[in-house]
């Protein structure tokens, strides 16, 4: 029986207190003995969190109580065991390493695409305003070295 509730989930959003949210967070997430990475950057939260059921669910509702957060939809999926070793909570440059001081993500993003949409313009070359599609690849190197997508830009 799976009964470990396994979540990642990420924000941009801007965290100028990402010191203090640390420990507060550390501190929450001892407290439900949860297990896991949390990453926190001026520009945003990156977190990857199991444990019991009810206790991941109680960290996300204290997580969402934060209006910065009051949006955050994590994935889930569950486990027999724990898949971590430890709790850890790190305040990084960056959440999503991007090595590229004027990508700010926070600023704002694309619109969501329909991932039908998303296949026809792929199928098709373009958008629906003839515009060429672009993919970019944005994996590590060991990632992409493991195999890319056709055409992509690395």
């Amino acid at each position: 029986m799976n009964s470990i509730l396994n979540i990642s989930t990420y924000k941009f959003v801007p965290l100028p207190d990402a010191a203090e949210l640390r420990e507060l967070l550390l501190q929450r997430a001892h407290a439900l003995q949860l297990k896991g990475t949390i990453l926190l950057a001026e520009e945003g939260i990156n977190l990857f969190l199991a444990g019991p059921e009810w206790y991941v669910r109680g960290f996300v509702a204290q997580l969402q109580g934060d209006a910065r957060f009051a949006d955050i939809q994590p994935k889930e999926s569950w486990s027999e065991t724990q898949p971590f070793k430890k709790m850890l909570v790190k305040v990084k440059r960056e959440i999503i390493r991007m090595d590229h001081p004027t990508i700010r993500p926070s600023e704002g993003r694309a619109p969501a695409v329909a991932p039908a949409t998303v296949k026809r313009w792929l199928d098709q070359g373009h958008d629906d305003a003839g515009r060429p599609v672009v993919t970019l690849d944005t994996r590590n190197d060991y990632e992409v070295d493991a195999g890319t997508f056709d055409g992509a830009i690395d």
